[in-house]
């Protein structure tokens, strides 16, 4: 199986209520419910952002399924007036996207997906 490091960076605003964030939880159970995690080959993280970004896992935490599903499914709904993509990005350039926090650099390509329901003020 191919390798790949994706990351989930989701927008957390006071419009976005609790029927939102099931979908997006659902919606990021139906990306990675088919990848091999258990086997190393996908690793996955989630930062969500607002006015401040803030890593929930790097791509080190989780290395079976069941663990990250039931990580994705206890994620915190965290609100704020703003959502600033610009700072969510920045945060997953510097602290999810090293191999400190579980990048492999030339070994898997990243994705970055966006979930949010608003246009940045960035």
């Amino acid at each position: 199986s191919k390798n790949l490091d994706l990351v989930f960076l989701i927008h957390t605003s006071q419009k976005v209520n609790k029927n939102t964030y099931a979908y997006y939880k659902q919606l990021m159970h139906d990306i990675i419910r088919d990848a091999n995690v258990d086997a190393g080959n996908v690793r996955v993280s989630i930062v969500v952002y607002r006015k401040r970004a803030l890593v929930a896992f790097n791509l080190k935490k989780y290395k079976t399924m069941s663990t990250l599903l039931d990580a994705i499914e206890n994620l915190k709904l965290y609100r704020a007036k703003i959502g600033n993509v610009a700072i969510g990005l920045d945060m997953v350039k510097s602290k999810v996207l090293t191999p400190a926090a579980g990048d492999r650099l030339e070994n898997a390509p990243n994705v970055v997906i966006i979930l949010t329901d608003a246009i940045s003020k960035a």
